[in-house]
């Protein structure tokens, strides 16, 4: 709007208003039901959440088997949360994980999810929760489908809508796509897991607990290997490990092509002569770079 039109509607409040009065009538001025339509508006998909369809909202799975994934996921009950997880992690974790289908669905009003369904006992064992959920799936893919829990009946109550309902407008994201939206901050790798565990150690051990690179560099140590060394934190990183260790002994610390904390476990004994104080014949256990050790004995008689 420029400046003149807005100066001569102000500067004449005695003439004729009759055309700037249409200006602002509301029917005019009031969005239609089109006005997305009208703007030009383009829904991007950023939210994919994970979980059973809500038990009053009639949804639909897509038919293509492209479209789902059996899979392992940790469901933490408490916060509501699933994440997906590194199938290398799945004897690290026993007990912890559930195998699931994860089908992708859609609701009425077009909000794609991810549903995850348990998968049968690796002896085809399955509870009727589960056997009830797997066949409300099974049928959304070719109809509505509402899903609610039964206590008394034990399994889910299965309902499928009865009007003509139109097919569901799927996105054009593929399933790759659909599960980096869903779980871009909720997948457990299994180099996450190895680092918890190593902060967890170089927190609560009371072992020594030692990380070195592939030049035997010390890289992090807790306070028991600190103690060990006769080091501080603040001069770790001016050490390696052969310097605590006779010559003939380094070569137990040699890494042979594994990544960190992986491949076979060395165990074995060595002597280690601190900056002060009496040498110590330890055992270890060294594993790709990762040495825990415990203390053994006294080696004051070794030279």
């Amino acid at each position: 709007m420029s400046d003149e039109f807005v100066t001569n509607v102000r500067t004449e409040p005695n003439g004729d208003r009759s055309g700037e009065r249409d200006l602002f009538d509301p029917e005019r001025l009031r969005l239609s039901q089109n006005f997305v339509d009208l703007v030009g508006v383009r829904k991007i998909l950023t939210t994919v959440r994970v979980s059973k369809p809500h038990r009053q909202m009639f949804v639909r799975v897509h038919p293509d088997p492209k479209y789902r994934l059996d899979t392992l996921v940790l469901e933490l009950k408490e916060e509501r949360e699933t994440y997906l997880v590194d199938l290398a992690l799945g004897s690290e974790l026993p007990g912890e994980l559930v195998a699931v289908t994860l089908f992708t669905a859609i609701t009425r009003q077009n909000d794609v999810f991810l549903w995850p369904a348990r998968l049968p006992d690796p002896d085809g064992r399955q509870n009727r929760w589960s056997e009830s959920a797997r066949q409300a799936a099974k049928l959304a893919m070719s109809q509505w489908v509402r899903m609610a829990a039964n206590m008394s009946l034990g399994a889910y109550e299965i309902s499928v809508a009865t009007g003509d309902l139109p097919e569901p407008q799927w996105p054009e994201k593929n399933f790759q796509e659909l599960l980096q939206i869903a779980f871009y901050d909720r997948f457990i790798r299994q180099e996450d897991e190895r680092e918890n565990y190593l902060s967890r150690l170089l927190k609560d051990s009371s072992e020594p607990v030692v990380v070195t690179d592939d030049e035997h560099r010390l890289l992090a140590a807790n306070l028991a290997a600190l103690t060990l060394f006769g080091i501080s934190q603040k001069n770790l990183n001016n050490f390696s490990i052969d310097a605590f260790l006779r010559h003939d002994q380094v070569h137990c610390f040699e890494r042979e092509g594994p990544p960190f904390m992986q491949g076979p476990e060395r165990l074995g004994e060595c002597q280690i002569r601190p900056l002060n104080g009496k040498p110590k014949v330890v055992a270890f256990s060294f594993q790709a770079n990762f040495l825990l050790v415990a203390k053994f004995r006294d080696a004051a008689s070794i030279q």
